[in-house]
């Protein structure tokens, strides 16, 4: 028998034979430095840092969809029941909330009764913005006495444009009524 080819074997801790050019590369790769793990520490600290301020964004947008969508459904709601019982209802609105009014023997009064009429209050560093026969404006802090936006027994409402503005102070959502209580457009803002 020739030497060259004859390799010698040592037992690894397993059991398993290793020759001897595998025992080299054995002791070599005992696993990752701490340097490597906390570089790839960072990076993963990076990339789910980026993908949270990516998705931040689309959250503010969705919270103010909701919102709007919300406040379009109850201005229906109201809208249909002053219709349907034949009197006049509105909407009394400020700058972070927004509640239903209805007019009584001795005026104006928040309706009562049912949680979908309650005050709505917006989430911090949302504003609503009122336009009426012109340009928009920022509403006050506290609900006016009378309404802003009234619904009529006979169907129509009063025509407005609303805008709902984020906490970057661009208006994200805008809601429009042309005076019939049935026709109310929710669009998003182009930024």
């Amino acid at each position: 028998m020739q030497r060259g080819w004859i390799k010698s074997f040592v037992v690894a801790p397993t059991g398993q034979a290793r020759s001897g050019a595998q025992r080299g590369s054995a002791s070599k790769s005992r696993g990752f430095t701490l340097l490597e793990l906390l570089v790839a520490m960072a990076i993963a600290a990076a990339l789910i840092g980026i993908a949270l301020l990516a998705a931040g964004s689309g959250i503010d947008e969705r919270r103010g969809h909701q919102q709007m969508q919300r406040l379009s459904a109850l201005m229906q709601l109201v809208c249909d029941r002053a219709l349907i019982e034949g009197r006049v209802l509105g909407f009394a609105l400020a700058g972070r909330r927004y509640q239903p009014y209805e007019l009584a023997i001795d005026g104006w009064r928040p309706m009562i009764g049912d949680a979908a009429y309650r005050t709505t209050n917006l989430p911090k560093q949302w504003q609503l913005h009122l336009g009426l026969e012109g340009a928009m404006r920022k509403l006050p802090d506290s609900l006016p006495v009378e309404p802003q936006l009234l619904c009529l027994p006979d169907g129509q409402s009063t025509p407005f444009r609303l805008a709902l503005h984020g906490p970057s102070g661009v208006a994200v959502w805008r809601l429009r009524g042309d005076g019939s209580h049935r026709a109310r457009v929710l669009e998003a803002v182009e930024s």
